[in-house]
């Protein structure tokens, strides 16, 4: 499905489909997807927000609005 897509938005469609068919960043996609099941992330979209002061972090896992994240930012930032 995406080579008709890469054409209707105007991507070179041979570049994209040599890309996949290299399946050259498919351990990088693996790698990342196991990592972000272990910090619980079930789908798309699943976003981490991290103090990078303290190391705390909270999953946001799913679509919210800005409000949602500004709640999670204000609570890390909090718990200094």
């Amino acid at each position: 499905d995406l080579i008709p897509l890469a054409k209707e938005i105007g991507v070179d469609t041979k570049k994209v489909a040599a890309c996949i068919e290299s399946k050259k960043n498919i351990a990088r996609y693996n790698a990342d997807t196991a990592e972000g099941q272990k910090l619980g992330v079930s789908g798309t979209p699943g976003t981490i927000v991290i103090n990078n002061e303290t190391g705390a972090y909270e999953l946001i896992n799913g679509a919210f609005p800005v409000s949602e994240f500004e709640r999670v930012i204000d609570k890390l930032l909090a718990a200094k």
